[in-house]
């Protein structure tokens, strides 16, 4: 069978779930209320600025987290946008237990790639928050002095490596004749 064709028939196979059915129903009666989609749109917002908050290094206070979720809380207790998120969270599972099938059926190398791959983004991602937590604490007319100064440190050991071997042969005769020129100067 076709890969492709599979996907198609496993697509058509979601759509026509209850999980999926029941989803699209409760999106539909979120959408055509529009204090409820307010309430909803107010709630994603919070949500994704604190998310991109956390994943830009960015600190999020206890406060900030137990606030929106109580407002989840409260958002829970409603008997439209209760519903819709349990229809939701039932949706994202069956599409998470499909990747994970997928994934486990193919068991391609590609994974430990996407492993490291996802290491080092996350050592990366370390070293900037650390970073910027450096700038918020510097003056603003000291932030341009660091930023170059790891990169003369990060260089200058190139150079050594590479000028050490030729500076022990040409330094000593080098410095010797300028030297004596020196003390010949001053006589």
């Amino acid at each position: 069978m076709n890969p492709y064709d599979a996907a198609h028939m496993l697509a058509r196979a979601l759509k026509e779930s209850p999980e999926y059915r029941e989803y699209n129903n409760l999106k539909d009666k979120v959408q055509h209320n529009p204090s409820t989609k307010s309430m909803l749109k107010d709630f994603r917002k919070k949500q994704f600025a604190m998310q991109a908050r956390q994943l830009s290094g960015q600190h999020v206070t206890e406060d900030e987290i137990q606030k929106l979720q109580n407002l989840q809380n409260i958002l829970l207790q409603n008997p439209v946008v209760g519903p819709f998120f349990h229809a939701e969270y039932r949706i994202s599972q069956i599409m998470n237990d499909v990747y994970r099938i997928l994934g486990e059926a193919v068991d391609m190398e590609m994974s430990d790639e996407l492993k490291e791959l996802s290491e080092e983004l996350k050592k990366e991602a370390e070293t900037l928050k650390s970073a910027a937590k450096d700038d918020q604490e510097e003056a603003p007319a000291e932030k341009e002095a660091p930023a170059e100064e790891p990169l003369k440190e990060k260089e200058a050991p190139a150079e050594e490596q590479v000028q050490e071997p030729v500076d022990e042969k040409e330094e000593p005769a080098a410095e010797e004749p300028a030297e004596e020129n020196k003390g010949d100067a001053s006589a």
